[in-house]
């Protein structure tokens, strides 16, 4: 027998379609323009990308592009709280392009994303990820879980540039985390420009496909 698929709100945004459902087994799920785009089962995911920033000395503040779920900046203040992990952290900025998301998801609280709003450590930002972080002051930790900009994946330079644009919005010694479901050169483009780099696979139980998490550690001397 099929689990069953409850549709639990939607609405339709100047950007996209979005709809809430419950699964009966792997939880809330987001979906945008009949895309799943984040679910509760993704747990295993969010940690693999933080795992190699929890315990990292003076990380102060971290940028997370996400969905508006909220999936990834929930298990990172989990994290913090149950763990004693990110210790030094002191501010959490969230961007999400688009704000009827968060107010969708915030009207149907998951057990990770339900006290997100009260945290005086997070700021949310509404705007284009790429655009934010490019004109952000340096950072100790960036944290991207949404597809490349589709300019990005087109050619070798423009993944270059890109990664290149990172690093320089780290802090020395900052950590990069980056999900995507197929390598795009990732792996050589940052070993381009981090001093440490790794690669981690994992499948997504809601769609059985395998996500890539790349993480890298930008060189203390820069």
């Amino acid at each position: 027998m099929e689990p069953t698929l409850n549709k639990l709100a939607e609405t339709l945004s100047p950007f996209q379609k979005i709809e809430l459902f419950h699964h009966e087994k792997l939880g809330q799920q987001l979906w945008v323009d009949h895309n799943l785009v984040a679910c509760e089962s993704d747990q295993p995911i969010a940690e693999a990308m933080l795992r190699p920033m929890a315990t990292a000395p003076n990380l102060k503040q971290i940028m997370i592009a996400s969905s508006g779920h909220g999936n990834l900046v929930g298990q990172l203040l989990k994290t913090k709280a149950d763990i004693n992990q990110f210790t030094s952290l002191s501010s959490i900025k969230w961007i999400e392009l688009d704000i009827e998301v968060i107010r969708l998801c915030q009207q149907y609280p998951t057990e990770l994303n339900s006290d997100l709003y009260r945290q005086p450590l997070l700021q949310i930002i509404v705007g284009d990820a790429h655009s934010v972080i490019k004109h952000s002051d340096r950072l100790d930790g960036i944290i991207w879980d949404i597809p490349l900009p589709s300019t990005v994946s087109e050619n070798t330079d423009h993944i270059n540039a890109f990664f290149k644009m990172l690093r320089k919005h780290l802090m020395p010694g900052g950590w990069l985390s980056i999900s995507s479901h197929s390598d795009e050169n990732i792996f050589a483009a940052l070993k381009n420009e981090f001093s440490l780099v790794n690669v981690e696979t994992i499948k997504r139980e809601s769609t059985q496909q395998k996500t890539l998490i790349h993480t890298a550690k930008k060189a203390s001397e820069y």
